[in-house]
């Protein structure tokens, strides 16, 4: 993981940890934040939902090491921090520990993204740790020579008596040495040239660009006044013709002021006489009325009580079949409860009994029958087949036992499910676990 440090924090993300720790679930249906636990009865990772508190937690702690570098101990510290918030609650609690572990050997694979977008100070900061490195390798180089050449004079006065071979060894090495220090000396010659062809070149390249932003500079100057000056124009034009219109508006406006006036007093005076005409025929109507109603009254007493006495008669008719239907589907999810209890009873006791095993399973809707089989269906069953009170939560929790993928999969004929009715069959279990989180006031997406 070559261009960083250990401790940069840049203005811009330096790698994604949600695609390189695979945060989202990748299944078909599931690409959303899910458990990261592995589910051993499924052979998959788990599915089920993480809820919204821990899902807002996650995605913050990783935008926030998105800017830091993947080797920062940072890192691990903040991964190690959100691990248990990644797994549900019910079922992969304990697997912390592998997650991170897991998240940590993923780490060392991370590239940075950025490396041809670096500013050129970054290059230029480069070109001179290099060059200042080149001249640290040539100094300790020809302290290296000074130290052969007086260890060389050293032997050879200490040494005279020597056998001519250890001299010639001697001279070799020494040969040798100076062999290598020219090489060095014309790699860090060539370097030197590269460096200062590179920077020619950086400098060309920054001049050209300096005459391209001065061009574009000058180019958007020049539309902006080009563009000031139509908006003045135009403003000019709108604002003689709004005078223009002003001006007409306020005429037209007198001469409806003045029509209307006119118009206002004509309409005064017949509402005056109209006013008089209508008070007179007001006064016969309402005497007309009034004897036809005191006729009417005398009329319909009589059938007023006989008309309130059918209502009373309709109205607890209907509270009657109303609370009669209630009583028989009572009754009749009672009668689905207790026929469900028994084909659990019977298919625990027997479960290797012959047929086909989507007729044999208790399916938990009111009929019983796998055709029937729906979410809402199953929804339905256990809202009204169980009982109210602390008694339907430890019924719930019984379902959620039942119906876990764990327990599913140990059945004796586990082997003959087929793809739909897995599919059932993981449905009424999500059913029966989100009626488990009503029932305990809980939010499904807890889990």
């Amino acid at each position: 993981m070559t261009g960083f440090s250990s401790s940069y924090c840049g203005s811009s993300k330096l790698w994604d940890p949600v695609e390189t720790l695979e945060i989202i679930n990748p299944d078909p249906g599931y690409q959303r934040i899910t458990c990261v636990g592995y589910a051993p009865s499924q052979g998959r990772r788990c599915r089920i939902a993480i809820n919204q508190y821990n899902r807002q937690t996650i995605t913050n702690t990783l935008n926030e090491i998105s800017y830091l570098h993947p080797s920062d101990p940072n890192v691990v510290s903040r991964l190690r921090g959100v691990a248990g918030a990644a797994l549900c609650v019910r079922f992969h609690q304990g697997q912390a520990s592998d997650i991170l572990s897991q998240w940590r050997s993923k780490l060392p694979k991370v590239q940075r993204t950025d490396s041809e977008q670096r500013p050129r100070s970054s290059r230029s900061q480069a070109r001179n740790q290099t060059s200042k490195d080149l001249q640290e390798r040539l100094r300790k180089l020809r302290e290296l020579m000074d130290q052969l050449e007086e260890n060389l004079e050293a032997q050879k006065s200490d040494c005279c008596t020597d056998e001519e071979s250890d001299e010639e060894i001697i001279y070799e090495d020494f040969q040798r040495a100076k062999a290598k220090d020219r090489l060095e000396r014309d790699g860090l010659e060539k370097e030197r040239r590269d460096q200062k062809a590179r920077k020619r070149r950086d400098a060309e390249q920054a001049a050209d660009e300096e005459q391209s932003n001065q061009r574009a500079q000058a180019r958007a100057t020049e539309a902006k006044a080009r563009k000031e000056q139509e908006s003045t124009e135009r403003e000019r034009i709108n604002a003689e013709r709004i005078k223009r219109e002003a001006r007409e508006a306020e005429e037209a406006a007198k001469k409806e002021r003045i029509r209307r006036q006119r118009a206002q007093e004509r309409a005064e005076q017949e509402a005056r006489e109209r006013e008089l005409k209508e008070e007179k025929e007001r006064i016969d109507k309402e005497r007309q009325e009034q004897e036809a109603k005191r006729k009417r009254d005398a009329a319909n007493s009589a059938s007023n009580e006989r008309i309130r006495q059918r209502a009373r008669e309709r109205a607890e008719k209907a509270a009657r079949e109303k609370r009669e239907k209630e009583e028989r589907e009572q009754a009749e999810w009672k009668q689905a409860w207790t026929r469900y209890q028994d084909q659990w009873v019977l298919f625990k006791t027997s479960p290797s009994q012959h047929g086909v095993l989507r007729d044999v399973i208790p399916w938990p809707v009111k009929t019983g029958l796998f055709r029937e089989v729906n979410a809402s269906a199953v929804k339905a069953f256990l809202e009204n087949a169980l009982p109210a009170g602390t008694l339907r939560v430890k019924l719930l929790r019984k379902e959620c036992q039942k119906w876990h993928p764990d327990v599913i999969c140990r059945w004796p004929r586990a082997g003959e499910l087929t793809d739909v009715e897995r599919l059932m069959l993981d449905m009424i279990c999500r059913v029966v676990t989100d009626q488990l989180n009503s029932s305990s006031g809980r939010s499904s997406e807890f889990l």
